[in-house]
């Protein structure tokens, strides 16, 4: 359909032509799932304190070496009189860093030995959680936050804060309810406790290495019988694997924009962060059982993670 319009031009008159036709949008661009987990793992290249000795594109591998190496030192320290010492040296190095209350919570039955047991008797409160257990996860929350805001050399900004304490807080509650449930199936019983060692490495790899490398916390069991290294096995593979479903779905946050973007970063690289040194077989992480009861069942779950964690990291 056609439209004329016709006018007699006098002297110097104008006139104006308006178009009602639609008009055509923007382009959208569609992200590739590339994109966006390049979006939720990247950088604010801010120089490293080892930037000097480490080229940065490095510093996430040897966060993971360095996470581990401080895990294996913290766990054999008791059995050997040099490594005990060397574990003093650095203690009393990241109380200078952290403070001595943060150093404190490494209490020395932890570090002497991993034979941690549930407590007796904790009554659930809220989603078969003891309120001690709850106290442990607001912890665990702010250990998460402080880190990833440490790690990124993001300002602190109220909402910021929240958002990091509160993707943190959902990351720890799912992993260990995943625990929790498939304990409870095979008659066992866990309690989520506060890891001092791991809430140090996770803080002293954020700020060395701007790659947070641990965990604040940790799960026990307990069983009147002895679960079978199947049971153990399957209910500390529970963790991770949930903790791996929730880093799939916070991706579809930052799609969203705005403050959504942030939500889904954080909780994208807390909950890998979460799934994968979980899955490393050093004591009191979940690896430990997994590995003992299946190698090839680890490897297969392990290996393509770490692989996987390793290549978004070292190409940022």
């Amino acid at each position: 359909m056609t439209r004329t319009l016709s006018a007699p031009a006098r002297h110097f008159s104008i006139i104006g032509l308006f178009s009602t036709g639609p008009v055509a949008n923007p382009p959208v661009t569609q992200q590739s799932a590339v994109d966006i987990i390049r979006k939720a793992t990247g950088s604010n290249n801010v120089p490293l304190p080892l930037s000097p000795v480490i080229p940065d594109k490095y510093a996430p591998l040897a966060a993971v070496v360095a996470g581990v190496t401080l895990s294996v030192i913290g766990t054999m320290a008791s059995g050997n009189a040099v490594l005990s010492q060397l574990w003093d040296k650095i203690t009393e190095l990241l109380k200078k860093f952290l403070g001595s209350e943060t150093i404190g919570m490494m209490n020395a039955s932890e570090i002497e030995k991993r034979g941690i047991h549930p407590s007796e008797n904790l009554s659930a409160i809220l989603l078969g959680l003891s309120s001690r257990e709850i106290l442990v996860i607001g912890i665990s929350a702010l250990g998460f936050a402080a880190a990833f805001i440490l790690q990124d050399h993001l300002e602190l900004k109220l909402a910021t804060v929240i958002i990091f304490v509160c993707v943190g807080g959902i990351a720890t509650i799912l992993h260990d309810l995943a625990h929790k449930y498939c304990a409870y199936r095979a008659g066992c019983i866990t309690e989520y406790q506060f890891w001092g060692l791991g809430t140090v490495t996770m803080l002293s790899t954020a700020w060395l290495f701007g790659n947070a490398f641990a965990k604040p916390s940790r799960t026990v069991i307990r069983s009147e019988k002895n679960p079978s290294l199947e049971e153990a096995a399957i209910i500390k593979l529970a963790g991770p694997l949930m903790s791996m479903g929730v880093a799939i779905l916070s991706l579809f946050l930052i799609p969203l924009g705005g403050l959504f973007v942030i939500a889904g970063s954080a909780g994208f690289s807390m909950n890998l962060l979460n799934c994968v040194f979980s899955l490393v077989p050093v004591k009191p992480n979940d690896g430990v059982e997994i590995y003992a009861w299946n190698k090839l069942v680890w490897a297969t779950v392990f290996i393509p993670l770490i692989v996987f964690y390793l290549y978004i990291y070292l190409q940022m």
